[in-house]
């Protein structure tokens, strides 16, 4: 497989339900994320119509790998220090 045709597979882009169903999520939640900016990006193309890329959604979840939860402590930690 070339570069070129993995790039076009990961950039799929993927309804709000279709997106929910791959992050494993409700829709409700991921509405959830989108409305208090935790969720992943998303592209709006229409008044009423939304979307995500599905490398988007890989880089959300990326975010969020840990190692040890002594590792999410700290990382949550040092964000919230930031925003504060």
């Amino acid at each position: 497989m070339t570069h070129a045709e993995t790039s076009a597979q990961t950039d799929e882009f993927l309804t709000e339900e279709a997106a929910a169903r791959f992050l494993k999520l409700s829709v409700r939640t991921l509405q959830g994320f989108r409305t208090s900016g935790l969720g992943p990006t998303y592209c709006r193309i229409g008044k009423r119509r939304l979307g995500y890329f599905k490398s988007d959604l890989l880089a959300f979840m990326a975010q969020r790998r840990f190692t040890s939860t002594s590792e999410e402590g700290a990382r949550k930690a040092a964000s919230n220090a930031r925003k504060g």
